[in-house]
């Protein structure tokens, strides 16, 4: 048995064409395979920021029902903000829209508590907790940036898992990436949303680059295959030489009613390998001394298989080397 083997071509304009179409639509799909998974999870997290920031207006709402804590007018004013911000809150369908109304709590929580200190003339009080609230203030602003760096990072992890294409040929660096998400603290999360964000987009461009590579390795391999079949041969479907790795080789077999074969193996890139079978094989001197391996039978139809790609599938195979 020998083998021959020429480099992967170029293909033609227009296949190269063809399969880049293909492909971007492929591409497309997997970005609002992405998209689709990345709102559902923005939208989990909304849900939980709004209640969140609802139970923040608890304090309000209680010291409003204190018996005599305020003026009934002034109850009645205050109970409409705080009515206002509370529909606000139930109404916003972005973050941007709860984050608006959530500034607003502070405000309203305290003027509600200021209201009620003045009404039972407790200045002192106020004065610290003027001096607490804008802590509060601080620190919520400070959540409320962590809750959505957080929230961004979970759904950039959802979107690349919900991305086949990424999946294929970078799972183990994204379920890596979604492990780092769950352990990362929580006041980290803006500054690692950043390098997140990088990391994601670097393996989003390397799953394109090798896709494209190994649709143009499965291109050729099947025009193998029909080119083969065209000339007489029983040729088997393309299958992975190794199934777990999607970078693999595609292996393929071919025979006649003569009894000869060809094995054929496509890799991604590099040069494809023929083993021939049952056809004469001769040594012809090298210049220089030793001897050369050479199958004029073998080589006429591989020649004519070279022809049908060209011909046929616009493959431009290399020239023959045994």
């Amino acid at each position: 048995m020998s083998g021959a083997k020429f480099f992967i071509p170029m293909l033609a304009v227009e296949v190269a064409m063809i399969i880049a179409a293909s492909n971007d639509a492929s591409f497309k799909t997997a970005a609002q395979s992405r998209q689709v998974a990345a709102e559902e999870e923005r939208h989990s997290r909304l849900s939980a920021t709004r209640d969140s920031c609802l139970m923040e207006m608890r304090d309000a709402y209680v010291l409003l029902q204190e018996r005599d804590a305020l003026a009934p007018q002034e109850a009645q004013r205050l109970r409409a903000e705080c009515e206002a911000v509370h529909l606000a809150l139930t109404t916003a369908q972005s973050d941007k829209d709860i984050r608006s109304a959530a500034s607003r709590i502070p405000d309203l929580v305290y003027h509600v508590s200021s209201a009620v200190a003045k009404h039972r003339e407790q200045t002192a009080w106020t004065a610290r907790h003027e001096e607490e609230q804008e802590r509060d203030r601080q620190s919520r602003q400070r959540r409320m940036e962590a809750a959505r760096a957080a929230t961004e990072l979970h759904a950039l992890s959802a979107g690349l898992q919900a991305d086949p294409m990424v999946m294929r040929w970078h799972s183990q660096g994204i379920l890596r990436l979604a492990a780092e998400i769950e352990r990362a603290p929580a006041v980290d999360s803006a500054e690692f949303l950043l390098e997140a964000n990088r990391r994601a987009s670097d393996m989003i461009v390397e799953a394109k680059a090798a896709q494209l590579k190994a649709d143009q390795r499965d291109y050729i391999a099947r025009s193998i295959m029909q080119s083969l079949a065209g000339m007489g041969f029983v040729v088997s479907e393309p299958t992975s030489e190794h199934a777990e790795h999607p970078a693999a080789a595609k292996i393929l077999h071919a025979a006649n009613s003569a009894g000869k074969s060809i094995a054929v193996s496509v890799p991604v890139e590099g040069e494809v390998w023929y083993e021939v079978d049952g056809y004469l094989k001769t040594t012809q001197a090298k210049i220089g001394g030793g001897v050369a391996l050479a199958c004029d039978e073998g080589e006429a139809v591989l020649t004519e298989m070279h022809e049908r790609l060209n011909g046929e599938f616009h493959v431009e195979a290399g020239e023959l080397r045994w």
